[in-house]
């Protein structure tokens, strides 16, 4: 990571200002066999199953209408599209389940759909270790899920360090168990503030003011276990 000096923030802040944001998106895939959206012919699998998270495709649906882009959401948030190079794009986005392992950090994962829309299960999981094989030059990457800022002791192995080694410049995550609605509340006014022309740091930190603010959402548990990690 580097400190940037004064010349280079002033560059980098005109550089924000002046910048036209494009994203894609992946939201609330399926990844449980009682999922109203599968065939009711859908076999039952022995797959790690996870609840559908409703909250996250409300999430997606505000911010796509302040920041347009393609979205990848239900079956289609799956682990080929994921693997797609989306044609001027900037933003990652992603609003799914994930999880962290602290025994073997490269194993852990962030969760997208486990069946495709004909009930038939493929592989869902898209490691840390496999991410940082991947290109990825985003310049901001959204991990809109619980714990997904989470790294080993030596802060070199976890989803966001395989974001920044996989070529995204920033990096949005998450410290512990987020609350859904509160999140979604985050990440509005993040691409609120994108939207007018803030710099990602800054954008994020507004964010954060604004919701400690709110009588209901000013407990840290809300607002400050979000992070901003830049290459």
């Amino acid at each position: 990571f580097t400190i940037r000096s004064f010349n280079q923030l002033v560059t980098y802040e005109k550089h924000q200002a002046s910048k036209t944001w494009q994203a894609v998106y992946f939201a609330d895939p399926v990844h449980h066999s009682k999922d109203t959206r599968l065939p009711s012919e859908t076999s039952i699998n022995s797959i790690t199953e996870f609840t559908p998270l409703a909250g996250a495709a409300d999430e997606v649906k505000a911010i796509n209408t302040l920041i347009p882009g393609q979205v990848f959401q239900g079956f289609e948030a799956n682990k080929s599209n994921f693997k797609l190079q989306i044609k001027g794009t900037n933003i990652l986005h992603v609003a799914t389940h994930a999880f962290f392992n602290e025994d073997r950090p490269d194993l852990s994962a962030l969760v997208l759909s486990a069946y495709d829309d004909k009930g038939k299960t493929q592989a869902s999981m898209v490691r840390a270790s496999e991410i940082r094989n991947m290109k990825l030059p985003y310049e901001l990457v959204v991990l809109s899920g619980c714990e997904t800022g989470l790294s080993s002791g030596n802060g070199l192995t976890g989803l966001t360090q395989s974001f920044l080694q996989a070529g995204a410049q920033n990096i949005i995550s998450s410290l512990w168990q987020v609350d859904d609605r509160a999140t979604g509340m985050m990440m509005t006014l993040l691409y609120q503030n994108l939207d007018k022309g803030q710099n990602i740091e800054t954008a994020l930190r507004n964010a954060q003011i604004h919701i400690k603010s709110q009588h209901i959402t000013r407990h840290p548990k809300y607002w400050s276990g979000w992070v901003h990690v830049a290459k």
